[in-house]
């Protein structure tokens, strides 16, 4: 597991590091596994992966008040694992409660890993008073191997993205690693929100030219030091692409375009080519958008929506199928989503969240009279109408 950290510099962060103390550890990394596993099996939707990045907020809260801490435990980092904890459990309750026992094995995990700590840490005071060290002197393995590591948006431009240094044991678990990174200097640590995934430098090639419409690869599971080994971390952006299309659901948290194939990023970390996923895509879309400027042009193709991406990194898009008038209240969910109230407002609609593309708005309009109807026959979605009137009136 990794036992020191610098930027740049290893001596330098070691002073930094020994007043970091361990008495969370186990705990720190069991949530962000967590936190790992409901990424892999996330179905994709735009309300989980809010849900998923509230908990994120909520689990760094966490971390970053285990580092506050310093060397023991503190009231401050005891509340904010017991916040987390219960975060954990609503999210787990609300996506996967169908899975019998899932919720029982989360309490497990927490339950054993605090219980880890607990023991550690006596049995590390213990040692340390036997032998009169402190834990800024705790010997050192003379098995580590540096690694380098790189944190960007894009392979391509690594030659702007500062180098991280980490001494690192014979094997290591992602987990262990964001952990680590986890107790940097604010202003230099990788969080979950970012859903940060690892490749070997080598896996990825910074030449522009080498990215074409085939190009897929999948991110590390664990990692095996060697000396001289470059890591590369990309992270997400702010802004997400999702798409609900018939049985093609998935998110993207990350896309650039190197040369002529533009490359995507999924929330799982696998980097594959937007042409990989073009037949998923075979009929009409409904395009949403939230945040960020509005397009110049009205967009009737998915394939334009990652070119407004491209300039866009805080705007979400939602790309769903058909013209069915239900598929519009799928979104009405808590965190802003929109509702359609084309009843009153013909040609407009209100923004609450995302906003449909005003091109496909305009196809069908014998769809008004249907969605009149919808809303006013749906007692939630009734009163938020009125309550909407009663603010712009």
């Amino acid at each position: 597991m990794p036992v020191g950290l610098a930027v740049g510099d290893i001596s330098t962060f070691r002073k930094y590091v020994k007043n970091i103390g361990r008495a969370y550890q186990k705990r720190s990394v069991a949530m962000i596994q967590l936190c790992r596993l409901f990424v892999e099996i996330s179905s994709g939707k735009p309300d989980q992966t809010d849900a998923l990045r509230s908990l994120f907020d909520t689990v760094e809260n966490a971390l970053r008040s285990a580092v506050e801490a310093g060397k023991g435990r503190s009231d401050l980092a005891d509340n904010a694992f017991a916040t987390a904890e219960e975060q954990l459990d609503q999210y787990t309750l609300r996506y996967h409660a169908r899975e019998q026992g899932v919720l029982g094995d989360v309490h497990d995990i927490i339950e054993d890993a605090a219980q880890k700590d607990s023991q550690i840490m006596k049995t590390y005071n213990r040692l340390s008073s036997r032998l009169g060290l402190s834990k800024a002197d705790t010997p050192r393995s003379s098995s580590l191997v540096k690694v380098r590591f790189q944190i960007l948006h894009s392979p391509t431009d690594r030659h702007l993205a500062p180098i991280v240094t980490c001494e690192l044991g014979p094997e290591v678990n992602v987990s262990e690693l964001l952990w680590t990174f986890s107790r940097l200097p604010e202003d230099q640590r990788v969080t979950l929100k970012q859903n940060p995934h690892f490749y070997l430098s080598r896996d990825l090639s910074d030449r522009p030219d080498n990215y074409d419409d085939k190009f897929v690869l999948k991110p590390l599971k664990d990692l095996k030091p060697e000396k001289d080994l470059v890591v590369l971390i990309l992270s997400d952006r702010n802004g997400q692409i999702y798409f609900d299309y018939e049985k093609f659901s998935k998110t993207y948290g990350n896309i650039w375009k190197p040369h002529d194939a533009i490359i995507l990023k999924d929330l799982q970390g696998t980097l594959e080519a937007a042409n990989r996923i073009s037949h998923n895509i075979n009929g009409e879309v409904c395009i949403w958008q939230r945040g960020g400027d509005r397009p110049d042009e009205d967009l009737t193709e998915w394939t334009e929506v990652l070119s407004q991406a491209l300039s866009a990194p805080d705007a979400d898009w939602l790309i769903r199928s058909g013209t069915s008038p239900d598929e519009a209240f799928d979104i009405e969910v808590t965190g802003g989503w929109v509702n359609l109230l084309s009843l009153l407002f013909v040609s407009t609609f209100v923004d609450l969240g995302f906003r449909r593309n005003a091109a496909l708005q305009s196809r069908n309009p014998s769809l008004l009279l249907y969605l009149g109807r919808a809303i006013l026959s749906h007692p939630r979605r009734r009163a938020r109408m009125f309550s909407h009137l009663s603010k712009t009136l």
